[in-house]
């Protein structure tokens, strides 16, 4: 089952076999997918919509088992390369990154990135988060005696580029290269 809220389709495909909806909220989106004639379609191709109880994230497992990992994982990350709190959002998106191109063992010779996109991810480009990295300072900018690199610290890979996001602790901003 392939479903998408924004462009309002629905077909039928064995990618997804149940759908959880939170009872916390009646405006979250998968609410509004199954509201009217979708719940119908739904059922038409065979998904099973479960609702939880309202604050009862318990009742929501792998989600939350999920979660604790990202959370977990991406703490590790800050207290190792030295950050202060104020990097968690590039933790865990680095954390989730690096997770969808590991393996693991539900997916047999192959990665959660690979089997949704059909294509090997390539980890030659991936490094350690936090470590040190140079960002080069174009010629116009250049005098002829100033230095052509500045050390800032990896905190994430810019989406949909091979590019890396990198914090300039003097200038403090994020800079992609």
């Amino acid at each position: 089952m392939t479903t998408h809220a924004k462009f309002g389709y629905i077909s039928c495909t064995p990618r997804v076999k149940l759908m959880l909806n939170s009872g916390s909220s009646k405006h979250s989106s998968s609410y509004r997918l199954v509201s009217g004639s979708r719940s119908f379609a739904l059922k038409s191709c065979g998904i099973i919509h479960e609702k939880t109880a309202p604050y009862s994230p318990q009742q929501n497992g792998l989600a939350e088992i999920l979660n604790r990992i990202i959370v977990e994982r991406g703490r590790c990350m800050l207290h190792e390369g030295n950050l202060s709190a104020g990097f968690w959002i590039f933790a865990f998106i680095c954390t989730v990154y690096l997770m969808n191109r590991s393996p693991v063992s539900r997916l047999p010779n192959s990665t959660p990135e690979e089997a949704w996109s059909g294509i090997k991810p390539d980890v030659t480009a991936l490094r350690p988060f936090s470590c040190p990295a140079y960002v080069h300072i174009p010629k116009a900018k250049c005098t002829k005696l100033s230095f052509k690199t500045k050390k800032c610290v990896m905190i994430g890979y810019e989406p949909g580029t091979k590019a890396y996001q990198l914090w300039d602790p003097q200038a403090r901003k994020v800079i992609v290269s």
